[in-house]
């Protein structure tokens, strides 16, 4: 009879042991879980940033491309510009060297 009460003890024991550690895990799990969640929004809110940042970044470099396209534009006109008025310049020095003969 003594075996008996011992061994059962010894098996309630045992069973109260694989409780604590089946609860024990059972929280961990939800403490991991509950991290997982925490990462997985984090992530989708860096993705979200990281989306903002380059949407960004595409419309800067479109802005840059077309404030280089309006610059060399620029150039070319005044560039233009100087050698129309280059050559009016040689024009109106011919005619006053003709008048003054």
């Amino acid at each position: 009879d003594d075996r008996l009460t011992l061994e059962l003890r010894e098996k309630e024991e045992a069973l109260n042991t694989i409780k604590k550690f089946r609860e024990a895990a059972g929280v961990k799990l939800y403490n991991s879980q509950q991290a997982l969640a925490k990462m997985q929004m984090d992530l989708e809110r860096v993705a979200e940033l990281y989306n903002q940042k380059s949407n960004d970044r595409l419309s800067a470099e479109q802005n840059l491309k077309s404030c280089r396209d309006r610059y060399a534009d620029n150039v070319k006109q005044r560039t233009d510009l100087e050698n129309k008025q280059i050559e009016a310049q040689r024009e109106l020095d011919k005619l006053l060297f003709t008048v003054t003969q």
